[in-house]
């Protein structure tokens, strides 16, 4: 049995749930509580692998929380032979909306160059099930299009939407 699946665009592992935001890259700051443009879409490639369509002028961030109050879990971000690791732990952490460079700065979760046409980040995932170990891939929107068979969301253009009104 596969220790993961895709509910509705949302990574579950065990109780933790994780979803990719995206973000204009204009809009994103490393100390900034980021606001989210959507979630963004997966498709599962194989049993170690899922992507993710993002556009040049995008960047995604990592939200992830509990389904259950006792759900705890120790998060792993980074790009091999490059970044991070960026680790958090649930349930007192609940984004990774950067990846460290080699001198401590803060990268957004963005392509590298505009030659890229896909970049791959690790993500590890430690939680009373076990762990799990996955490759998120970001693909140019039309490449993903051709995996997923879907359309991709349009690119971030306007102001990133407002909260939601409580009360």
């Amino acid at each position: 049995m596969q220790a993961w699946r895709v509910d509705r665009e949302v990574l579950a592992i065990g109780a933790v749930r994780i979803a990719l935001q995206r973000i204009a890259l204009a809009h994103w700051r490393a100390d900034a509580r980021l606001r989210s443009w959507g979630v963004a879409p997966l498709v599962v490639l194989d049993s170690a692998s899922l992507a993710v369509p993002c556009w040049p002028e995008e960047a995604l961030w990592l939200g992830a929380w509990g389904e259950d109050d006792a759900a705890s879990a120790a998060i792993a971000l980074h790009l091999p032979g490059g970044l991070g690791p960026v680790r958090i732990h649930l349930p007192a952490e609940t984004a990774i909306t950067s990846l460290e460079d080699a001198a401590g700065g803060a990268r957004p979760l963005a392509w590298e160059s505009p030659e890229q046409d896909h970049l791959v980040l690790e993500l590890a995932v430690e939680h009373a099930g076990g762990r799990v170990a996955l490759s998120l891939v970001l693909l140019r929107p039309a490449t993903w299009e051709q995996r997923s068979g879907r359309p991709a969301p349009p690119p971030p253009q306007s102001p990133p939407p407002l909260p939601p009104r409580l009360g």
